[in-house]
């Protein structure tokens, strides 16, 4: 048994203690094949999504993930407040492509006044990664809209994090883009 016993300061408590790397290099072998573990979907011509190389359940999984981004980007083409409301996290940190940071209400408010107009978003080369209850989404995508006025014409590289949540529900968490050279 590699771990020892230590008494605590002041408490007169006795612990027994494993070092540090009997915890933490069974968990960096698994974060690296969970990360080794990326697997390609590929959007088709015609709305149509093929995801290969998955069991049954992540092919569900991953359906249902693809499923809420184009629910996402179709909420924010029409300025939908409602379904933004359903699949942004109360805790959403949602970064632009320009260093903007914006919560929940920010985001909702801005597409919804037309601050940020978007009039398309055009995902490709999407690519998964299932850790936990949660998905890493990387994806490109091209996207036109109007900030303040000022028509912009972006190609973006995408990360999003999508959570299952207790009720079921995927939540967007966390997003943050920056422009393809």
């Amino acid at each position: 048994d590699s771990s020892y016993s230590r008494t605590i300061p002041n408490d007169g408590i006795k612990m027994r203690l494993k070092p540090a790397i009997n915890c933490f290099l069974p968990a960096c072998l698994f974060c690296i094949s969970i990360s080794l573990a990326t697997f390609p979907v590929l959007a088709q011509p015609g709305g149509t999504v093929q995801v290969t190389g998955l069991d049954e359940e992540e092919k569900k999984i991953k359906e249902e993930v693809l499923q809420k981004i184009a629910l996402l980007n179709k909420s924010i083409l029409n300025r939908d407040s409602i379904q933004l409301d359903i699949l942004l996290d109360s805790d959403v940190n949602y970064v632009h492509s320009n260093g903007l940071i914006q919560n929940k209400a920010e985001v909702i408010r801005s597409v919804v006044s037309g601050q940020h107009d978007y009039r398309k978003i055009n995902p490709r080369n999407i690519q998964f990664r299932l850790i936990g209850q949660g998905a890493v989404v990387n994806m490109d995508a091209e996207v036109y809209l109007i900030l303040d006025g000022k028509a912009l014409e972006l190609d973006l590289q995408i990360t999003q994090i999508w959570m299952k949540q207790d009720n079921e529900q995927w939540k967007l968490v966390a997003r943050e883009s920056t422009k393809n050279e």
